[in-house]
């Protein structure tokens, strides 16, 4: 995981021991979209499918709209260690028939900090990895929007696709 990669086998170990296996079958929700978030997560094994409210259809806000997947070694729920008012971005659920999670709670996370396992550089990337999320986030809705609108333009889904990251990217960087 990126977040703790600069750190050594030792520190990682102190990490992972306050850390607990969860495992889920297809189907289970691991999170849903508005709740309160206090979890962190690093899939182990398996794969999940990460679900917003639509907003492009009118009459459609209640119904979930897949807008990516994650598997092995790649993580979710990072403002939940930063936030204590974090309300969950997407609703997470399993797409393999298992998968295996390591979990951290916040609780937990603050305790590494105040300990100095968890430094300065952990919680500088944590909050990079949700600035570009929050700006994902921001970019595809403002193309939601735009789609329904009518800009005019018929944009295919990669061309879409590669528009959002883009802007994500130039949402983030100091250069724009």
């Amino acid at each position: 995981c990126k977040i703790f990669s600069h750190n050594n086998a030792s520190t990682i170990a102190k990490i992972v021991s306050k850390m607990e296996l969860e495992e889920y079958k297809v189907g289970n929700t691991i999170c849903k979209f508005g709740a309160k978030g206090d979890k962190f997560y690093i899939i182990m094994s398996g794969e999940i499918k990460i679900l917003v409210n639509r907003t492009d259809i009118k009459g459609a806000e209640n119904s979930m709209k897949e807008v990516g997947r994650l598997k092995e070694l790649q993580f979710f729920g990072e403002a939940a260690l930063l936030d204590s008012n974090a309300l969950r971005g997407a609703t997470i659920v399993v797409v393999s028939p298992k998968c295996e999670l390591l979990m951290l709670t916040r609780e937990a996370f603050n305790g590494l900090k105040q300990f100095g396992i968890v430094d300065a550089n952990a919680i500088k990337e944590l909050q990079k990895v949700r600035k570009e999320m929050k700006a994902k986030d921001t970019v595809r809705r403002m193309a939601s929007k735009m789609l329904v609108k009518g800009s005019g333009h018929a944009l295919t889904r990669l061309q879409l696709k590669r528009a959002i990251k883009f802007a994500a990217k130039a949402t983030i960087s100091k250069d724009y």
